[in-house]
């Protein structure tokens, strides 16, 4: 299959990711003695990317043609077009377990030439060309590695194939991602010192003689969906709960599947409750995420000191309420704390119900051939500096996401207008797309997250993915997005 332009930009992020990831992780975190117990649920697969977006389970990221930000980013390096968002819980419009409502002819063809689910030979020529070379997890979160760069796609690339294959092969190659992603934390008791004042449980993503190395923001919400999305896919599937994983436990995480989802789960929680809600969360402003107002936050160089208090930008946002929903979701999965899940939830509906007031304004709400459409800011009330392409992928997922999960009531009619904008205002005749959401500028090709919305509006998949067959010379990480889009929408 010939590539478009996004999936060359993909493999050059790729490329440039690898060498940042070559540095000697540290050594592993102290954590806790696992724990035991809890029921689960079946795992549901992960969307799919014409744009070589990670597809898969909570909160894996792809990486593709960075879109510079349009205001400062709070110390967040350029962020890759987001990847697949997490597709295996029903919204409200889907009976439990069931598939968007999309029409199979529609995006699949007809006829003789119908194509349905990905065959047992499709997935045998990538099973084997995965195994043949099976992935290996390298360096620290410098540069976002972790969060959506090198380790997050390929971890999210494995989400995708236990999806598509069940193969317990893959559930221990996530386990494998999670295990060094977690080893590579910041160590209580000798890491970096964060701006904080404290050696927090977070992943720095600047070099360690960086002016600003002792920044850890929003984007470990992505690190902690990277680990507990593994443990969630564990607890979804109980069958597996007492048998030994598969590969070595050299840190002492758990030697059952259950044992080592429940560490993962722990210390995800950690990062998030004492790092990012603490620090990002305001009780006073209804929950809402915010820059963080801190004397060490404001010591940084750079744009730090005038950035705090803030609101977050969307596409950070997405990051912390990610971090939120993934670990709720393995909560409910097991049938524990309540209140947890209801704190997670209260704020990430915060975040939800902050985006789609912002779409509702009247600046924001408006009509392009007869339809309603959006456009919004990098950040809450910023309509200065519109919302660009590569962020608004994560914007989008975050409300897709939103919705899908059924419990920020948001409805089905919010997210109508958000696929027209795609169809009406971002795609192009010429085959090019906006690079605003306003319809202004110019890119050669977007994220593969819009696909999500062909629930809502026909016409997404076919205009980003119109080839869904798999050849010998498509990519590994190609055919994983175009067999788990084939799986999602070809029954």
């Amino acid at each position: 299959m010939k590539l478009t332009a996004m999936f060359q930009c993909a493999v050059l992020v790729t490329a440039m990711a690898v060498g940042m990831a070559c540095s000697p992780p540290r050594t592993a975190a102290p954590v806790s003695p696992p724990d035991t117990g809890g029921s689960g649920r079946e795992s549901g697969a992960g969307g799919a990317g014409a744009t070589a977006g990670s597809p898969g389970t909570g909160g894996g990221r792809g990486g593709a043609d960075a879109g510079g930000p349009a205001a400062s980013d709070a110390g967040l390096p350029t962020e890759p077009d987001a990847g697949l968002a997490d597709t295996s819980v029903p919204g409200p419009d889907a009976g439990s377990g069931k598939t968007p409502d999309v029409a199979p002819a529609a995006v699949c063809g007809s006829g003789a030439n119908r194509l349905g689910p990905p065959t047992a030979a499709e997935l045998k020529a990538i099973d084997d060309r995965i195994k043949a070379a099976p992935y290996t997890p390298a360096g620290t979160n410098q540069g976002n590695n972790f969060a959506y760069g090198t380790a997050a796609k390929l971890a999210g690339q494995m989400r995708a194939m236990f999806a598509l294959t069940g193969d317990v092969f893959y559930l221990d190659q996530m386990v494998k991602f999670a295990d060094h992603m977690l080893a590579a934390r910041n160590d209580p008791q000798t890491g970096r010192m964060i701006w904080t004042g404290r050696r927090e449980p977070c992943w720095p993503n600047k070099a360690e003689t960086a002016g600003d190395a002792a920044y850890c923001g929003a984007e470990n919400g992505l690190v902690v969906g990277q680990i507990v999305g593994t443990a969630k896919v564990i607890f979804q599937n109980p069958a597996l709960w007492k048998r030994t994983v598969g590969i070595p436990d050299p840190n002492h995480y758990g030697a059952t599947y259950l044992d080592r989802a429940r560490t993962y789960l722990r210390e995800g929680r950690r990062t998030v409750d004492e790092f990012l809600v603490p620090n990002y969360v305001q009780p006073s402003d209804g929950n809402r995420i915010h820059i963080p107002t801190n004397p060490g936050f404001a010591a940084l160089p750079g744009n730090y000191a005038k950035d705090q208090g803030h609101a977050l930008p969307w596409n950070q946002q997405d990051m912390v309420v990610n971090a939120l929903t993934v670990v709720s979701d393995s909560l409910l999965a097991l049938g524990e704390e309540p209140d947890v899940v209801s704190r997670n939830d209260q704020i990430a509906k915060a975040a939800l119900d902050w985006f789609v007031s912002e779409l509702q304004r009247p600046e924001a709400s408006y009509q392009v051939n007869g339809v309603p459409v959006y456009k919004w800011g990098y950040a809450p009330g910023n309509f200065k500096n519109i919302e660009n392409l590569a962020h608004a992928s994560a914007d989008i997922n975050m409300l897709y996401n939103g919705y899908r999960r059924g419990r920020a009531g948001i409805q089905r009619s919010v997210l109508v207008p958000m696929a027209n904008t795609f169809l009406d205002v971002i795609a192009k005749p010429d085959g090019t797309y906006a690079s605003e959401v306003d319809g202004s500028g110019t890119r050669a090709s977007v994220s593969g997250s819009w696909m999500n919305y062909e629930e809502f509006r026909a016409g997404i998949v076919a205009r980003l993915s119109p080839k869904l067959t798999v050849e010998t010379s498509t990519s590994v990480e190609e055919a994983i997005s175009i067999l788990s889009l084939r799986k999602r929408l070809c029954p």
